[in-house]
């Protein structure tokens, strides 16, 4: 999955050495961590349809819309109002896949 994600030029990522051991067979398997650093407030407040929550939080995000001019260089990225999930953005910055990290 690294080498896919630096291929396809996401490089905000941090990666970590891990090695997992596979219980049944004692078989060490070498991997990376990944953690992608930085929360980005990259939402269109004004132009998208919020649940807004205390202190600035959201609650619920029904449709969200990007402030693009931030977004030049970021394509995979945790959003400030919605941290669990992670946002990927496609080449031309047109459309967003999003994925609850916690799953």
């Amino acid at each position: 999955m690294k080498n896919v994600l630096l291929d396809a030029g996401i490089h905000n990522i941090d990666y970590c050495p891990a090695k997992v051991i596979y219980k049944p067979t004692n078989e060490q398997l070498e991997y990376s961590v990944a953690n992608i650093p930085g929360i980005y407030d990259r939402l269109d407040r004004n132009a998208s349809i919020l649940t807004p929550g205390p202190r600035g939080m959201v609650f619920g995000i029904m449709s969200m819309k990007f402030n693009v001019e931030l977004m030049q260089d970021l394509r995979l990225f945790r959003l400030k109002e919605n941290q669990t999930s992670l946002l990927l953005m496609d080449r031309c910055g047109m459309r967003c896949w999003i994925t609850d990290s916690q799953a």
